[in-house]
This record gives C-alpha cells, structure tokens and sequence, in this order.
C-alpha cells in the first residue's frame, strides 16, 4: 500500500506560511502554520497578526469579498485562540455566503468546543445535519469534468466535500488500451497506475473541508470525445460503489 499522502484543502492550514490573499478575491493560499521553516512562537504570532491586519484593512476599506475576508479573518482568529471572535467572523461569512461548506466545517468545530447552553446546542445540530447532507462520501463515474491541458496532456477534475477526515480511498478505473494515468489530490500527485483495469486502496490525509481530484492522460494523443468520457473512474471513501 502506497503511504499517507498529507494534503489540505483550500482553506486549510498546512505546512507553510503561504496565505498570501488576492485582495480582489478569494485568498489563493493554503494557509498558515505553526512551525514552519523553524518559526518560533514569537516569530508566528508576528505574522499572524500582520496577515490580521492586511485582511481587515481590505474589508474595512471594502476591497476584495467580504465574505471570503470574513472567513480568512476567522480562520486567524481562531488560530490565535480567540474563539468567539472566530465563531461571529464565520457567522458574518454565512450572512454573506450561506452555503460555503468550509465555513461550516469550522464553525462547527468551534460549536464543539464551546458549547454555552441550549441555543448552541441547536445550532450545532442544526448544522452539523447540513454538513452530513452535503458532504459527498464518494466520486461517481460521470462526475468528471473536463479541465483543459496541463503540459499538453488531457485532464479531467473532480471537485467534492467531507466533513470529516479521510485516511484512505478505493479506487476503481477502466478504460480501452493500456495508456498511463496519473490521479492528484488538491494540486498534488497521489497515485499513478496503467490500464485498462486498475484497482487499489491509497492511503490519504483529508482534513474536513472541499478538495478536488484531477486525473491526467500520459498519451498526449489521446483521443477525447466531445461527449462523455474515455475512461471509468469511481472512488469511494465511506464504502464502495
């Protein structure tokens, strides 16, 4: 069995300092972390409160969304353990994007934690049933997409939700002739394998939150029909289709 292979979602602090937000839009980084490059506490703590303060000044000056301002504000907040300054941070990016899953995800984390009384406790279900019924417990056949080239070579993508983590996946692939296919998860490569059958588990490293596989085609000739798809890709992480 292939071993762990540790990726974040989007949102999601990672190894490296690397939030570095687009003020006219959603912040392209992954995130922040602690003890990157040997950083100490003091030296994190400075740049957590520097990111704070450029994200507040852009929504205070109202550039960029708000609703992704708000949650990347929260996100910090919460990093620096101030829970209720995360918690309405998150609610201001629901007010403003009601459906945005990686909001939810945290909110209830921070629901979990800090549980006041009974209100809490019904927003947590509220929201925790929400989560459940949009997190995907798998990829079906027909929902790959078409992404373009990368380095000339056809790519298909995938994106999807959990909401909690993921340890290990079931692949299942098939396609005509013999040629190569590589699998990423979230920009980073996971599995390749040559077909025309393929089959296996891999491990993975999900946290809670939205990724999104991307299959490619080593044969850059590879014939693509205008409609449908030139292969057969399930995968599944609660069970098997």
């Amino acid at each position: 069995m292939a071993q762990p292979v540790a990726v974040h979602s989007g949102d999601e602090f990672g190894w490296g300092f690397q939030l570095k937000p687009d003020l006219t839009g959603p912040p392209a980084g992954a995130g922040l972390v602690h003890g990157a490059a040997g950083q100490g506490d003091d030296v994190f703590g400075a740049r957590l409160q520097f990111e704070a303060a450029r994200l507040q000044a852009a929504l205070d000056a109202k550039r960029g969304d708000a609703a992704m301002l708000s949650y990347y504000l929260g996100l910090l907040a919460k990093e620096q353990g101030n829970r209720s300054k995360a918690q309405s941070l998150l609610y201001r990016t629901l007010n403003l994007r009601s459906q945005y899953f990686p909001a939810w995800i945290h909110l209830r984390d921070l629901l979990r934690e800090n549980q006041g009384g009974d209100a809490d406790r019904i927003q947590l279900e509220a929201l925790e049933q929400k989560i459940q019924l949009f997190a995907m417990r798998g990829i079906v056949h027909d929902a790959w997409r078409g992404a373009g080239r990368v380095s000339g070579r056809p790519a298909w993508r995938a994106p999807f939700r959990v909401a909690e983590p993921v340890s290990e996946i079931s692949i299942g692939f098939e396609a005509p002739g013999d040629g190569i296919w590589i699998l990423e998860v979230n920009g980073r490569f996971l599995e390749v394998w040559q077909g025309p059958r393929w089959s296996g588990e891999v491990a993975v490293d999900l946290p809670p939150g939205e990724h999104a596989f991307r299959l490619l085609s080593w044969d850059v000739d590879l014939p693509v029909p205008r409609r449908g798809l030139p292969f057969r890709l399930e995968i599944s992480w609660e069970g098997v289709f």
